[in-house]
């Protein structure tokens, strides 16, 4: 009787692990189609989103329209010009919109 690499426990969890990851390429493949169909039919998608987090490089927003939460990386957002004004917690500038 020839041995598996792997042993039962390791099998399962690679399993839970590969089912985990195609959930959630599977939401975001989902995201993308239904972006995509909203902005060939009614231009830019523009929805209110709530920041839950913030880091040096990268804030994480919910968007509860979706109910989805993601990570928005600074360094990949075209903005020219930002102001942030923290009395009133509002981003403004010819690119913060």
């Amino acid at each position: 009787m020839s041995q598996s690499p792997y042993s039962h426990p390791d099998l399962v969890n690679s399993k839970r692990d590969s089912a985990i990851l195609a959930r959630e390429q599977s939401t975001h493949l989902f995201l993308c189609v239904l972006i995509s169909d909203l902005t060939s039919r009614y231009g830019p998608v523009i929805r209110q989103a709530k920041v839950i987090g913030v880091s040096d490089a990268a804030f994480d927003v919910f968007i509860p329209e979706f109910g989805i939460e993601k990570r928005v990386h600074v360094d990949q957002m075209p903005i020219d010009v930002c102001f942030f004004f923290p009395p009133t917690l509002i981003a403004d500038g010819p690119r913060c919109r």
